[in-house]
C-alpha cells in the first residue's frame, strides 16, 4: 500500500481514508496534502473563529468529500448499490472501476475525436437506466484546462426544467392532440468525471423524486436492422414481421414508417423544396438507362400556376400504335403540397394505359389559364409521341373539354362521360329554385322551325303574355305513347292523351285524325324504351347516385353558388313527376347511333337523329309547360355546340369502346388505395418516384400477359374486360325472351338487333343476339374483343342456332375499327413509333354512308394492340362470372338459407315455451335486434307485391337508408303465381 507525507505535521501515513481526506472536483479525486488529523484541527479552529458551519456544497463545487472513495469499487458493485433495498436511492457517490466497459471491443471501435471515451460514459448511463428504470439524457460536458479530465452531465429524461418547449401556434384547431410525456421536478442528474486512458471514474448520482418510471418507446436495435434490411417492402409488411417478434411493442407503426422513410428518401428527395426536387428527379430518371420518363415542357408565365409533368415512354413505345381513344381526368389528395393531378390514359382493349401526367397548383390564378397547361400535356402526347386518337373523353369540366377541342383535329369525336352527363341532368332537375341561364330562342328557331319563339323561360317572357293559360304546368306525370301507321312510327304531340308519332322517319306534328287507329298501333314506350333506361340506372346506381360537385351541373350564365337565385316563393324549375321521364329521354338520346337500328328496323342518319331528339325533348317540355326545363336543355345539351360533346350519334361512323372516364377514375382509385395507401401525405418528389418505380413497372408486366407470344401454348386468364363481358353474356343468356321476340330482327353478320335495347348495353349486347347463337366455346371469351364498327363482334365460334352461315361481307379488318391480329400484338423496337401521318389526317366524314364509313376505317398499317391488365369501369357494373349459369349454386344457397331460418324460428319458439328460464337469451336477441334484416325483407317484399310499387321515391336511390334498403330488398323479385 502506498504512503504519503503530510505537509504540515511532516508525518507519513498509509494512503487510506483513516489518515487522509479527499475531495472530488473537475480534476477527479484529489487527496489532501495534509493528513486527516491536521485538517480536523484546522477546521475546528476556523469554525470557532467564524462561529458558523461550513456551507453545503453546490452542484458545481469541486470540494465534495470523497475520502470514502479513495479506493475504487467495481462498476457492478455501484450498480448493485443503486438497485438494492426496498426503496430507491436518492444520492450515491463512488469512485468506480470501469475497466470492464473500457475494454469492450465494440466501444473501443466507436472511439473517435477528443472525447474518445464518450461511448464508455454513455454505456455507464445506459447501465444506470437499466438498473433504476430512470433514463438519463446527455446534457453537456466540460474539460479541465490541462485537458486531462472531463466532466459529463446527464439529466433525468423526465426532468421538467429540461424539456423542450412545444412550438405551438395560436390557432387551437391546428394544434396537435398528442402532448408530451409526464414530467417532474426531480432534480435528477448523473455526473461522471472521466479521463482518457484511465479505468477509474468518479460517479455522482442524484434523484430526489420517486416519480413514474421511464417507458422507453425507442426502436430496439434489432428492429432498426430489420427495417434497414427490408427497405424494398411496404411498411405494412415490415410491421407484420415486427409484430411476430414484438407482439405488444412499446413503439408504434408510425416510428417504423419514419425509420423506413428516413432510409429511403435518399432515392427521391434531391432537395428540401419538393417541387424543385421533383423536377430534378424527373431529369435524373430521363437520363437513366431505363429511360422511364420524359419531362414535359410547360409555359413559365407569371399566371399564378406552378406545374410540371411527364410522359411514360416505355409504355407509349410499346402500345402507342394501338391507342385511338384517350381520356383525361384529375384528382386531389395525392400529395402533401395540394397539387391537382391530371392523368391522360389511352384505351387498349377496353382498359386504361397511363400515357402522361400533369401536376398543377394555383395561387391566385388568372381565369382560364389552366387550359394552356392541359393543352401542353395533350400536345406533347399526341405530337411528340405520335398518338393519333379518333375519340377523346372527359368529364363536364369545361377546361378539359376546351383543351381537347383546341389540340385535336375538328373531326375527332369528343365524348362527355356518360355517368357525368346523367348525374349533371339528374342533379340540375332536382334544384327547384334556380332559374336557367339565358335561352337563345332565336338561335333555336333558326335551326328548327317547329320551335315556338315565345316558349321561353319565365324571366324572358313578355309580361303581357304571363297569363295563367301560358304559365300552366302539368302537375302529374303524363304518358308517353308511340303510334305506328302502316308499320312506321309517327311522333306527334296532340292534346291529352299525349301521343308522339313519326311519319316517314321524320318527326313532325300530326294534324290528322286518330280515329282510324287500331289499338295494336299504340305502343306504350314506358313498358319498353323507358324500362331499358330505368334498368340501366338501377344496375349502375353506385355511379348514378355518386355525389357530384355542384359546379359541374351549374351552367355558365346561371347565378353562382351562395347567391340568392330564387325567383319567387312558388317558383319551381321542374315538377318531380316529370323528372324520371326527362332523364330517361335524355339517356335514350345519348345512346342513339346510326350504326344501331331502331325498333322495327328503322335507321336514321346523324342529322335525323338530332332533329328527332330536339323535337321530342321540345315537345315533351311544351306539352307539359316546362319552360324553364326547355331553356336549360337547349343551352346545356341540345344546341349544336353542346350536342356534339355528349351525343355519340354526332360521330356516325364508329362507336367508341369507352363511353365514360371511369377508367381514369379507376386508375386514381388504384393509385390511392393500392400504392399511396401506405404513405402519409407523400411529397411531390415521392409521388413521382412511386408512379415511375411502382406503377409503370406494374403496367409493363401486366401488359405482357396479353402478348400472344407470352407463355405461348399455356392457358391464360381472361382480361378484366373479357371477364365482365362473359358475365354480361351469361346474364343475358338466362333472360326469358318476350312473346313478341319474333318481331325483332337479329343480324349476326352485323351484330345488330331491332329490339332497341342494344344501344343501352355497354358491350352492345342484347338477349336476342346472345340467344340467337350457340353457346360458344370457352376459347371465345379468351379471344373476344369489341369492334368500333359493324359487325361489333366477329368470331368463328359465333354460330347461329338455325345453322345458317354468317355473311362476312360486312367485315373489313382495321386497326382503327379495333381488330386484333397476332402480328399486331408485337412489333420490333424500330416500328413501335411508326404511326402514319395518314392515320392522323384521316377524315371520318359525317356525310358518308355506313358502308363507306366502315371502309374508311380500314387501315393497312400494323400496330400493336393488346389488353391492359388494369380493370376498367367504363362498362356497366358487372362482375366476372366463371360459369354461364349459376342457377344450381343459387338454388343450393337459397335452400340452405331457408333451412337455417326455419331452424332459427324453431329454436326461438322452443325458448318461448320456457320463458322464465330463457329471459336472458331472449333479451339479448331483442337487444341485438337479431333478425331485423329478415323482418325488413318480409315487409318490403309484401309491400312491393301488394301495392305493385318498385320504390318509394321519385329517384330510385334517394330517400335515405330506408329507401335504399327497400330497393335492395325488392329489386328483381317476382310475385308467385
Amino acid at each position: 500500500m502506498s504512503a504519503q507525507r503530510c505537509t504540515k505535521c511532516k508525518h507519513t501515513f498509509p494512503r487510506t481514508s483513516k489518515h487522509w481526506g479527499a475531495q472530488f472536483g473537475a480534476g477527479g479525486v484529489v487527496i489532501n496534502t495534509r493528513c486527516r488529523s491536521c485538517c480536523e484541527k484546522d477546521a475546528r479552529r476556523a469554525a470557532e473563529k467564524r462561529g458558523t458551519a461550513k456551507a453545503a456544497d453546490s452542484e458545481n463545487d469541486n470540494t465534495e468529500d470523497a475520502s470514502d472513495f479513495i479506493k475504487a469499487i467495481p462498476l457492478v458493485a455501484f450498480l448493485d448499490a443503486l438497485s438494492n433495498g426496498t426503496t430507491d436511492v436518492h444520492h450515491l457517490c463512488a469512485l468506480v472501476n470501469v475497466s470492464s466497459v473500457v475494454d469492450s471491443p465494440d466501444l473501443r471501435e466507436a472511439k473517435d475525436g477528443e472525447l474518445a471515451f464518450k461511448p464508455v460514459v454513455d454505456q455507464i448511463a445506459a447501465y444506470v437506466w437499466e438498473r433504476t428504470d430512470y433514463r438519463f439524457t446527455y446534457l453537456r460536458s466540460t474539460t479541465t484546462k490541462d485537458r486531462q479530465t472531463t466532466r459529463f452531465i446527464y439529466h433525468c429524461a423526465q426532468l421538467a426544467s429540461r424539456q423542450h418547449k412545444p412550438k405551438k401556434i395560436g390557432d387551437m384547431k391546428k394544434q396537435r392532440d398528442k402532448g408530451q410525456m409526464d414530467t417532474f421536478d426531480c432534480e435528477g442528474y448523473l455526473t461522471i468525471w472521466a479521463a482518457e486512458n484511465q479505468d477509474q471514474y468518479f460517479i455522482r448520482y442524484a434523484h430526489n423524486d420517486l416519480h413514474l418510471k421511464y417507458k422507453c418507446i425507442d426502436l430496439p436495435e434489432d428492429v432498426k436492422q430489420l427495417v434497414d434490411g427490408n427497405l424494398e417492402l411496404r411498411v405494412t409488411e415490415i410491421w407484420k414481421k415486427i409484430l411476430a417478434v414484438y407482439p405488444q411493442p412499446m413503439f408504434t407503426r408510425q416510428q417504423i414508417y419514419n425509420r423506413w422513410l428516413l432510409k429511403t428518401n435518399s432515392k427521391w428527395r434531391l432537395d428540401d423544396n419538393e417541387v424543385k426536387s421533383a423536377k430534378m428527379l424527373l431529369e435524373a430518371l430521363r437520363n437513366s438507362k431505363e429511360g422511364y420518363v420524359e419531362p414535359i415542357v410547360f409555359p413559365e408565365d407569371n399566371d399564378g400556376y406552378t406545374a410540371f409533368g411527364f410522359a411514360l415512354p416505355s409504355l407509349i413505345r410499346r402500345w402507342g400504335g394501338a391507342i385511338v381513344e384517350v381520356a383525361l381526368d384529375s384528382t386531389f389528395k395525392t400529395n402533401k403540397a395540394g397539387y391537382e393531378c391530371f392523368a391522360l390514359l389511352g384505351e387498349v382493349y377496353g382498359s386504361g394505359l397511363p400515357l402522361g401526367f400533369l401536376l398543377i397548383q394555383s395561387n391566385n390564378p388568372s381565369p382560364g389559364e389552366k387550359e394552356k397547361y392541359i393543352r401542353s400535356l395533350i400536345r406533347d402526347i399526341t405530337s411528340k409521341w405520335k398518338i393519333t386518337p379518333i375519340q377523346s373523353l372527359s368529364d363536364k369540366d369545361i377546361t378539359e373539354i376546351n383543351a381537347f377541342l383546341a389540340e385535336l383535329p375538328d373531326d375527332i369525336k369528343h365524348q362527355l362521360c356518360f355517368w357525368h352527363g346523367i348525374r349533371a341532368v339528374r342533379g340540375r332537375l332536382s334544384v327547384i329554385g334556380r332559374p336557367p341561364a339565358f335561352y337563345h330562342a332565336e338561335e333555336a328557331f333558326q335551326e328548327f322551325d317547329f320551335i315556338d319563339r315565345d316558349f321561353v323561360p319565365l324571366a324572358q317572357m313578355d309580361p303581357a303574355k304571363r297569363t295563367p293559360e301560358n304559365l300552366q304546368v302539368a302537375q302529374v306525370m303524363l304518358p308517353m305513347l308511340k303510334v305506328r301507321l302502316n308499320g312506321s312510327a309517327i311522333s306527334t304531340a296532340p292534346k291529352l292523351p299525349k301521343i308522339v308519332i313519326q311519319v316517314d322517319g321524320k318527326l313532325r306534328e300530326f294534324l290528322g285524325s286518330l280515329d282510324s287507329l287500331e289499338e295494336s298501333d299504340i305502343v306504350d314506350v314506358v313498358d319498353e324504351e323507358e324500362e331499358y333506361a330505368e334498368h340501366l340506372i338501377r344496375e349502375n346506381a353506385h355511379m348514378v347516385n355518386q355525389a357530384e360537385a355542384e359546379p359541374s351541373w351549374i351552367e355558365p350564365g346561371e347565378k353562382p353558388i351562395g347567391t340568392s337565385f330564387r325567383v319567387s316563393d312558388d317558383y319551381e324549375f321542374c315538377r318531380p313527376p316529370h323528372r324520371s321521364q326527362l332523364l330517361h329521354t335524355f339517356i335514350r338520346h345519348g345512346c342513339l347511333h346510326p350504326l344501331l337500328p331502331e325498333r322495327h328496323g328503322e335507321r336514321r342518319n346523324k342529322d335525323q337523329i338530332r332533329r328527332d331528339c330536339v323535337f321530342e325533348m321540345y315537345t315533351f317540355c311544351k306539352q307539359r309547360g316546362l319552360r324553364e326545363v326547355w331553356g336549360y336543355m337547349w343551352e346545356a345539351w341540345y344546341c349544336p355546340a353542346k350536342w356534339r360533346l355528349w351525343a355519340r350519334s354526332s360521330q356516325p361512323n364508329f362507336i367508341g369502346r369507352w363511353r365514360t372516364t371511369m377508367s381514369v377514375e379507376n386508375f386514381w382509385k388504384n393509385l390511392k388505395h393500392g400504392t399511396l395507401h401506405h404513405f402519409l401525405h407523400p411529397r411531390l418528389d415521392q409521388l413521382v418516384y412511386l408512379i415511375v418505380t411502382d406503377v409503370v413497372p406494374t403496367f409493363e408486366a401486366s401488359m405482357l400477359k396479353f402478348d400472344p407470344n407470352w407463355r405461348l401454348g399455356r392457358s391464360k386468364k381472361l382480361a378484366p374486360w373479357q371477364s365482365a363481358f362473359k358475365s354480361e353474356w351469361a346474364k343475358l343468356s338466362r333472360r326469358e325472351l318476350d312473346s313478341n321476340a319474333d318481331s325483332y330482327t337479329t343480324d349476326i353478320s352485323t351484330w345488330t338487333c331491332t329490339c332497341g335495347q342494344q344501344k343501352y348495353n355497354a358491350f352492345l349486347l342484347c338477349k336476342h343476339l346472345v340467344q340467337s347463337v350457340e353457346s360458344p366455346d370457352p376459347r371465345f371469351f379468351r379471344e373476344v374483343y369489341r369492334r368500333r364498327v359493324t359487325p361489333f363482334y366477329h368470331h368463328a365460334l359465333l354460330k347461329p342456332k338455325d345453322g345458317s352461315s354468317v355473311d362476312d361481307s360486312h367485315f373489313f379488318p382495321s386497326r382503327l375499327a379495333g381488330d386484333l391480329t397476332p402480328e399486331q400484338f408485337y412489333l420490333p423496337q424500330a416500328k413501335e413509333l411508326a404511326v402514319s401521318e395518314q392515320s392522323r389526317k384521316r377524315n371520318f366524314s359525317n356525310t358518308q354512308t355506313d358502308e363507306s364509313a366502315e371502309r374508311q376505317l380500314t387501315d393497312s398499317e400494323d400496330n400493336p394492340v393488346a389488353a391492359s391488365s388494369s380493370p376498367t369501369r367504363s362498362q356497366s357494373a358487372v362482375h366476372p362470372d366463371e360459369d354461364f349459369d349459376d342457377s344450381d349454386e343459387l338454388e343450393d344457397h337459397t335452400r340452405k338459407l331457408i333451412q337455417d331460418l326455419r331452424r332459427g324460428a324453431d329454436i326461438l319458439e322452443g325458448q318461448l315455451s320456457q320463458l322464465s328460464e330463457s329471459k336472458i337469451l331472449l333479451r339479448n336477441v331483442k337487444r341485438r335486434k337479431l333478425g331485423r334484416d329478415v323482418t325488413h325483407f318480409v315487409q318490403d317484399i309484401r309491400h312491393s307485391h301488394e301495392t305493385g310499387r318498385v320504390r318509394k321515391t321519385v329517384w330510385g336511390q334517394n330517400g335515405g337508408k330506408a329507401a335504399r334498403r327497400y330497393t335492395n330488398n325488392t329489386l328483381g323479385s317476382s310475385q308467385p303465381s
